[in-house]
């Protein structure tokens, strides 16, 4: 059976000189923006086994946004450090070290590495994720610790 992959960029954060990148908050954009997103997975039926997140505050944020219309189980979220401004590779060992019973995982986090590790799974470049995108993938193992350049057999991209 397939795996399906979502990966989501936060939502558009503050610029504040007043705090370190770790706790820049949503904007009033970037919350409109996460919850529309929400809005929009929950009008697809998606449903996700697990919630992966940065604990950066905007991807908690983001994370807190989908979660209250997609309502995925709070012992099925996990707030990670390890997913704060990771590179592709960091992104591709924490995918490949999910739990097996979960078909469908999301993973919330930044750029560049969302971008890079999606170009990787698909195979070929793409657009830079823009706050609060998403892009859903299909990808043929049935096994996480399987998953790897161009494992990606279709993809969505949900943009607002």
């Amino acid at each position: 059976m397939d795996k399906t992959l979502t990966l989501i960029r936060h939502a558009e954060a503050l610029w504040n000189n007043h705090s370190n990148d770790h706790q820049r908050p949503l904007s009033q954009q970037g919350i409109e923006h996460a919850c529309a997103l929400a809005q929009e997975l929950k009008r697809r039926s998606v449903v996700f086994d697990q919630i992966h997140s940065s604990d950066a505050l905007r991807t908690e944020h983001t994370t807190t946004c989908l979660n209250q219309q997609l309502a995925c189980p709070s012992n099925q979220i996990f707030v990670r450090d390890d997913l704060y401004c990771a590179s592709a590779r960091t992104l591709m060992e924490i995918i490949q070290q999910l739990d097996n019973q979960m078909q469908h995982i999301a993973i919330v986090a930044h750029n560049p590495g969302l971008t890079e590790c999606c170009e990787e799974l698909i195979g070929r470049q793409m657009a830079i994720f823009a706050p609060a995108a998403v892009v859903m993938m299909s990808l043929s193992v049935d096994d996480w610790r399987a998953v790897g350049a161009s494992t990606c057999t279709r993809h969505q991209t949900v943009l607002l």
